[in-house]
């Protein structure tokens, strides 16, 4: 007789007996149970509806989510998307059978029927908080394999008769693995009304604030027409002083800059300097509408340029100067050692005509050269040309 059981009575039966470990009342007692019984399978079934509903109200029972969008969504909620899930055991198969404790370890797929509104739910709220754009959210499909119309994944578990075989315990292995990403995709498509909700608010919002924006801009221009020519001169004299001011200030850090770091800088400066001319005049022609208008507009956007391109000088000068004395120490090593190779290479008599004279120039050459920068770039370049220049005069000799 095919042991099939109403599925109230099976409900009824059911023992909780741990997060993973469901046992179940045995009324057919007198039968050896094995992996692939209804009664094995509806243990693994409840155990996987009852493990997705409490890990899922977990995840809208914390703190953060009840203070958001989602604080509406219950259990009856949960437990009803949960439900609409059709879960089946097939493929059963034996792994290991203990004879002493009659414990069976068993391996089987696992296959879901999940509505089409589900996953799509699901999907599209994985969308909204910067997911992917696929049709099954890459945390489900990760983890279970589509086939057809079913989402399926092998599964592993054991199973037990007490000893007086009046009850069957299945214990699934790993259930983290097999739960997790069930709940996830429940939790997610039951988030997404509530994100839906949310984002037209925000655009409500956005909405209502782009026309405070617009009111506002429009009062501004208002009030900008009703300036009278006395008080646009004001201005125009008050920006002509701050842009001076802005003006002084580059200008004396530009000097205090060693010759070395203006020429480096002299191209980049020269692009700003062009380009700020065109934006400023760009802009002041969209803004002003008055002739001292037009010229405040330029004014302003000509001090702001001004003040952010001293800031931005001010924060590259160390990096700047680092990277040149980091190559102009290079250059320097690779002279002196051009110099030593042509030192080296003097035939002996020669060398000792004109060693006494190499040496004095040693001695010297940091003397010569100690006019400068704080930095010593300019005195490295001196070195450097002191040296290439004596480099040339010694393989002088060698050609001769």
């Amino acid at each position: 007789m095919k042991k099939n059981l109403p599925a109230l009575a099976l409900a009824s039966m059911l023992v909780l007996t741990g997060c993973d470990r469901l046992g179940i009342g045995n009324p057919f007692s007198e039968n050896e149970v094995s992996c692939g019984s209804e009664e094995v399978k509806g243990i693994l079934i409840q155990l996987v509806r009852d493990r997705t509903e409490g890990e899922t109200v977990k995840t809208f029972d914390d703190d953060d989510f009840k203070e958001q969008a989602f604080a509406d969504i219950g259990i009856a909620h949960i437990r009803n998307m949960v439900e609409r899930l059709d879960i089946g055991i097939d493929e059963v198969r034996t792994t290991e059978k203990t004879a002493s404790s009659g414990k069976l370890k068993c391996e089987a797929t696992l296959r879901l029927e999940i509505p089409e509104d589900i996953v799509g739910y699901a999907a599209a709220a994985n969308r909204a908080i910067g997911g992917s754009n696929k049709k099954t959210p890459d945390f489900f499909e990760r983890h279970y394999r589509k086939e057809g119309a079913y989402y399926i994944k092998t599964i592993a578990y054991s199973v037990q008769q007490t000893d007086d075989k009046r009850k069957i315990f299945a214990e699934l292995n790993q259930a983290d693995d097999v739960i997790r990403p069930v709940s996830e995709l429940v939790s997610m498509a039951l988030m997404k009304e509530p994100l839906d909700t949310a984002r037209k608010m925000n655009e409500e919002l956005e909405a209502a604030e782009a026309e405070a924006q617009e009111a506002r801009a429009a009062e501004e221009a208002a009030a900008q027409e009703a300036l009278g020519q006395e008080q646009e001169a004001a201005r125009v004299s008050e920006w002509e002083e701050r842009y001076q001011l802005a003006r002084s200030e580059f200008e004396q850090f530009w000097k205090g800059l060693p010759p070395a770091v203006q020429n480096k800088l002299q191209a980049s400066q020269k692009t700003w300097k062009s380009g700020m001319d065109k934006i400023c005049a760009s802009k002041a022609k969209a803004e002003g509408e008055t002739p001292n208008g037009i010229k405040i507009s330029e004014l302003v956007c000509r001090t702001a340029e001004t003040e952010a391109r001293l800031e931005g000088l001010y924060n590259r000068k160390k990096a700047v100067i680092d990277e040149m004395v980091r190559e102009s120490d290079k250059k320097e090593r690779a002279a002196k050692a051009a110099l030593d190779g042509a030192v080296q290479a003097l035939p002996a008599d020669i060398a000792e005509t004109v060693m006494p004279e190499y040496r004095n120039w040693q001695n010297g050459l940091n003397a010569k050269c100690a006019d400068g920068d704080e930095y010593g770039l300019a005195q490295s370049d001196c070195r450097i040309r002191e040296t290439d220049a004596k480099t040339k005069e010694i393989r002088g000799y060698l050609i001769e």
